[in-house]
């Protein structure tokens, strides 16, 4: 299901929000405290805006870390209550996810981990079959080996459910490579617009070369990153090569080449592009 925020307004949040996402994964990245939980609880309906208006299909948010609510005193508790008020809840599909990191619904909810608590509120909202599921920092205190499975099953759902919408919050770049076709940056509380990767990629070039020859080609563009490897530079530019400094870059040997997907998350976390 698409989902549409046009011109939401949120006491938490410093300015009005308006999205337009279609069925697929989406990120949403920024630094811990920058407001990626407020919007997705205002998406969910936990915050009640104070204006505009939100277009969206029954919606499951898995919150993260010590803001999870668990009912119970195992994790078969939390499905028993849960399954009262879901009754189409996939039990099946809740112990699958269980199962990345060996936990039964036998374990008690007191001793978990950071990261199993996160797990069982990712199962919940997983296991609801929401058409529109939000997950905040969803790897957040799980081990690597756990993420990755986590991340595979993630992948097998998107292709298996249509016109399923997932939103993934993360603060850590790797967490949303590879999943994600794009990603909503938001920058002191500015929620911004939706930024598709391949799209943008081209924005921001590296230069790697002799010093004198990057310089000169990087000009005026604004400088995001810098490394200096003897006589050789690196500079990460904040805006596209033009076609002449493109044709200068091949024949003063200077190297061009763009982010992948886990740098250029990074680097939408820190600069937007141009327009937003």
């Amino acid at each position: 299901m698409s989902l549409t925020l046009n011109q939401v307004i949120s006491p938490y949040l410093p300015a009005p929000v308006t999205l337009h996402l279609n069925p697929g994964i989406h990120g949403v990245i920024g630094p811990n405290g920058v407001g990626k939980t407020t919007l997705l609880r205002l998406i969910a309906g936990h915050h009640r805006p104070r204006g505009g208006s939100i277009e969206a299909e029954r919606t499951a948010l898995a919150r993260a870390g010590a803001d999870a609510c668990f009912a119970g005193h195992r994790i078969a508790d939390h499905l028993a209550v849960t399954q009262v008020g879901h009754p189409l809840l996939d039990a099946a599909l809740f112990t699958e996810v269980l199962d990345i990191a060996a936990l039964t619904p036998q374990a008690t909810i007191s001793t978990l981990s950071v990261g199993h608590r996160q797990l069982v509120s990712v199962a919940t909202a997983l296991a609801a079959n929401a058409p529109i599921t939000l997950l905040d920092e969803p790897f957040n205190g799980l081990d690597v080996r756990t993420r990755t499975a986590l991340r595979q099953l993630l992948i097998r759902l998107a292709g298996e459910r249509e016109k399923w919408t997932l939103l993934l919050s993360s603060h850590r770049a790797e967490d949303l490579a590879g999943l994600v076709g794009d990603v909503i940056p938001i920058q002191a509380g500015v929620v911004l617009e939706p930024v598709d990767l391949d799209e943008i990629r081209n924005h921001y070039p590296t230069l790697t070369g002799p010093a004198a020859a990057v310089r000169e080609i990087a000009g005026e563009h604004p400088i995001i990153a810098e490394a200096v490897l003897g006589p050789t530079l690196r500079l990460t530019l904040g805006q596209p090569l033009n076609s002449s400094e493109e044709r200068r870059a091949a024949v003063e040997e200077v190297a061009v080449s763009q982010p992948d997907d886990q740098a250029l998350i990074d680097l939408l976390s820190m600069t937007p592009p141009e327009g937003s």
